[in-house]
């Protein structure tokens, strides 16, 4: 089987992705706030907050590497 590599474009837009998804867990308590919202994480600050996941991709999903994520209570059990 041939190897094939990513483009670098692409794994730098996963690196900060992870960094902002890292930025998030990191500032929950700042996030907390905004339970039942949508935020949306850049270069680890947050760039804003929605009500919808809709209209966080219409505002921020054009943004390379964002992290978009639904705020919760930290203790909430998700059954998959």
């Amino acid at each position: 089987m041939e190897n094939v590599a990513l483009p670098d474009d692409v794994i730098n837009s996963f690196k900060k992705f992870k960094n902002n998804y890292e930025a998030a867990n990191k500032m929950y308590s700042e996030l907390k706030d905004h339970k039942g919202e949508y935020v949306a994480i850049d270069n680890g600050k947050v760039k804003g907050y929605t009500e919808t996941y809709e209209d966080a991709l219409e505002k921020y999903g054009n943004i390379e590497g964002v992290f978009i994520e639904l705020i919760t209570d930290e203790n909430i059990l998700w059954i998959l």
